[in-house]
C-alpha cells in the first residue's frame, strides 16, 4: 500500500492585517500549503502567530466549498482570505 506523498510545501507569512511579509512576524499569520499528487488536492494550514506562540486556526483543501471557506474566515483580514483562495485555485 502506497502512502500519500506531499509535494511542493510552501510557507507564506502575513502581517496581522493580511499583507505578505518576508519573515515570520511577531503578530500575524503563517500559511503552509501542500500538494498531494495522488489525488490532486491542495491543502492549506493557517496558523495564527502571536510572539513565540503559533495556534492552528484552520485546515482547508481544494475540495472544500469556497463559500463555506469564506464564511469560516469571516472576521479575519480580507487579504488572508484572498491568499488562501489564490493558493487553492
Amino acid at each position: 500500500m502506497a502512502s500519500s506523498v506531499l509535494v511542493g510545501r510552501q510557507v507564506k507569512y502575513l502581517s496581522e492585517f493580511g499583507f505578505e511579509v518576508s519573515e515570520r512576524p511577531a503578530k500575524g499569520y503563517k500559511i503552509e500549503s501542500y500538494y498531494l499528487p495522488t489525488n490532486s488536492v491542495k491543502e492549506v494550514i493557517v496558523t495564527k502567530v502571536e510572539g513565540d506562540v503559533e495556534k492552528e486556526i484552520a485546515r482547508v483543501s481544494s475540495l472544500d466549498n469556497v463559500i463555506d471557506l469564506v464564511k469560516a474566515f469571516e472576521g479575519y483580514p480580507q487579504k488572508l482570505v484572498e491568499a488562501i483562495l489564490q493558493i487553492l485555485k
